[in-house]
């Protein structure tokens, strides 16, 4: 089955834009409040992305992602991701599926399952849902035969939206910065919306956080120019 042909998979259309200081970002905010998008949260959010021996996920467009979010009020959820990345090459265009482990979607986990199973012959076990800690899940999730150390990143990150359009504002680690990104369903809307905030095309950056991390940290070790992560911040 195609992304495309299953309804469960949410498609993502999405740009970043580099953030030069916090006055630009101040004026963005602005630009997107005076557009109709009001806060929604801010949060520390940690991603962890594993890949099976050989980089199976990574060769087939697939990505397997964990995430954990820490709410401002102390509260905390972890999202299973699975992206499939589309075609598209002037904006980020993935097809996902999606739960919380605190409305656990056992039809989404099978099919994450599934596919994961046709792409590498390897599943997440069903135990990864009763783990008490992030760094107990990345254990697991690794003996499970998810070995590889794709991505570890984490950002801090303010929400705005207007309907089913989303930005983010992301400081991510590392002196690395700010970024603002602007996320839809929709590739036309995502264009429109780009140019009302009065970006255009050169100001775009189409690669994701994992691949602005390598770059930022090019010449390190390999798990280490993969690893992006705040001081003092535990998993």
């Amino acid at each position: 089955m195609s992304p495309q042909s299953d309804p469960r998979m949410y498609r993502e259309c999405e740009i970043k834009y580099k953030i030069k200081d916090e006055a630009e970002k101040a004026d963005l905010k602005n630009k997107i409040e005076a557009l109709g998008f009001g806060f929604i949260s801010r949060n520390m959010e940690t991603d962890f992305v594993p890949d099976v021996e050989g980089f199976l996920c990574r060769k087939k467009g697939i990505l397997i992602r964990f995430r954990r979010v820490e709410k401002e009020d102390g509260e905390c959820d972890t999202l299973v991701t699975m992206k499939i990345k589309g075609e598209a090459k002037t904006f980020q265009e993935y097809f996902e599926l999606e739960y919380a482990y605190s409305a656990v979607d056992r039809e989404v986990f099978e099919k994450i399952n599934e596919r994961l199973r046709q792409a590498t012959g390897i599943m997440l076990p069903e135990s990864i849902h009763q783990v008490t800690s992030f760094g107990e899940l990345v254990k697991k999730v690794k003996e499970a035969g998810f070995s590889e150390h794709r991505i570890l990143l984490q950002k801090k990150r303010e929400t705005y939206t207007n309907a089913a359009k989303k930005i983010t504002f992301d400081f991510l680690p590392e002196g690395i910065g700010w970024y603002m990104e602007i996320e839809t369903s929709d590739p036309e809307e995502l264009s429109t919306l780009g140019k009302a905030i009065g970006l255009v095309h050169t100001q775009v950056e189409v690669q994701d956080y994992g691949e602005i991390l390598k770059a930022h940290k090019k010449g390190l070790p390999d798990e280490e120019m993969r690893t992006g992560l705040f001081a003092n911040e535990p998993l």
